[in-house]
């Protein structure tokens, strides 16, 4: 999980189109959209302390790499602006404060999931008053496991508000 803090993104350069589109294909495949703008020029690869981040006109987009993830994921602002249909997990208002505070997600809290949820798949977390993403994760059990348990951990945060990604602005 990202620690709360800030990142200065250092070594900025842009990146090929095919080198978007590839990227953009990478995070299509996981939450089925496109948050990275394929025209050239608008996309710039950055180092931040362990992460290499795509940057869109200063502000994190994408991870390519990083302690915590060895595949490419979008960032929570990536998701405020290109919202995906898919592997959303929904949940009720008394689990933001926690997830706020980088807390992995109960599945006591989960109220509605995507029912193609698989264990393992990188899911956005949402509340259900707002439908805002609040964070991103990993999936412990199933959509439907999520909705139907009792007790227990349903995802492993990765992402959320206010963790040193969110902050990323260069």
């Amino acid at each position: 999980m990202i620690r709360m803090g800030e990142l200065e993104p250092k070594n900025r350069h842009p990146i090929s189109e095919d080198d978007v589109r590839e990227a953009n294909d990478g995070i299509e495949a996981k939450l089925g959209l496109r948050p990275l703008p394929e025209e050239s020029g608008r996309v710039e690869k950055a180092t931040a302390d362990a992460y290499t981040l795509l940057l869109v006109e200063g502000r994190a987009f994408a991870v390519l790499e990083g302690p915590d993830t060895e595949t490419i994921l979008p960032t929570l602002r990536a998701l405020m602006e290109h919202r995906p249909t898919e592997h959303n997990v929904t949940v009720d208002m008394g689990a933001v404060p926690y997830l706020r505070n980088g807390a992995d997600v109960m599945s006591p809290g989960i109220t509605d999931a995507d029912a193609s949820i698989q264990e393992g798949d990188v899911v956005w977390i949402s509340d259900e008053e707002h439908g805002a993403p609040l964070g991103i994760g990993h999936a412990l059990i199933d959509g439907a496991s999520m909705v139907e348990a009792e007790k227990g951990k349903a995802i492993a945060t990765w992402h959320y508000v206010g963790d040193e990604l969110w902050s990323v602005q260069a």
